[in-house]
Order: structure tokens, then sequence, then C-alpha cells
């Protein structure tokens, strides 16, 4: 029984990692750098100089957490004129 419950632990992390890598990529293809720091706060995204974007994250969250806050940040951007893989496009619009 533990030894399932270990598979059903790395298949969910191992979903999570290719998440991570599709919203990391659906950012930056519009425009948004990633930087993951250590520190004390949730994330998020800062605008330098007017135009650029840097989306900050905290290396310390769970991989879980650190989606959401990359999934809130497209949310939070027009995402309706942007390209995005449908897996990523479901996950905003809560399909």
């Amino acid at each position: 029984m533990k030894r399932n419950r270990q598979k059903k632990d790395s298949l969910a992390e191992e979903k999570e990692k290719i998440l991570f890598n599709r919203l990391s990529d659906s950012l930056r293809n519009n425009g948004v750098e990633i930087r993951i720091e250590r520190g004390d706060f949730r994330g998020g995204v800062c605008t330098i100089q007017g135009d650029k974007k840097i989306l900050f994250l905290n290396k310390k969250h769970p991989v879980e957490k650190i989606n959401n806050v990359m999934l809130g940040e497209l949310k939070a951007m027009s995402h309706h004129q942007l390209y995005l893989p449908p897996l990523i496009r479901q996950k905003i619009e809560g399909n």
C-alpha cells in the first residue's frame, strides 16, 4: 500500500513539473522574465522601467504553489489574446 502511494505521489510531482515547464514557457514567450530566488515572499510580477516584467518565484515553495503563482499571473494578463497551450488555457479558465 505504501508503494502505491509513493507511485501516485511521484506521478503527481512529475505532472506538476511538466506544468511548471509549460507555464514557464508560456510566460517567457509572452515577454515575462522568470527569476527563482530564496526569501520570505510569495512571488509575483514586478514591472521595471515601465514595460519590462520580471516574475519572482520563491525557491522554498513547493512546485504546486509556484505553479499557482504563475497561473495567477497569466490570468491577470490579457490571456484571451495570448497563445497558450490547451493544458494551460484549461487551467486558467477552470475547465
